[in-house]
């Protein structure tokens, strides 16, 4: 798990006009097997790339990262598993409930 899993964007931020809300969309959940590991959070952080070929990466970790945080995201609680597969499951990319929206 270190280093994070790097998310590749789908295109370019989308804007929903029924919210008047722009938001980013990511190829897939991140996802990390054979993991033994306890976590109630992660962070996504900007690896400051040039704008055309930004990437941002999730992770569950501790300690200086060294780029710009993006955003950071609470599980609600304790997440665990052993020996085993262990998946970020990203909201639908729309301008509600999109993982990364600026109003």
């Amino acid at each position: 798990m270190a280093g994070g899993f790097a998310l590749t964007q789908n295109a370019v931020p989308q804007i929903d006009t029924t919210v008047n809300t722009a938001h980013v969309s990511f190829t897939t959940s991140p996802s990390w097997t054979s993991a033994t590991l306890d976590t109630s959070g992660a962070l996504i952080y900007n690896l400051g790339m040039s704008n055309s070929t930004s990437t941002t990466a999730a992770l569950p970790r501790f300690g200086s990262v060294g780029n710009n945080a993006v955003s950071t995201h609470d599980f609600g609680g304790e997440q665990k598993v052993t020996s085993g597969t262990f998946t970020v499951t990203l909201p639908a990319a729309n301008g509600s409930v999109g993982i990364l929206r600026i109003a």
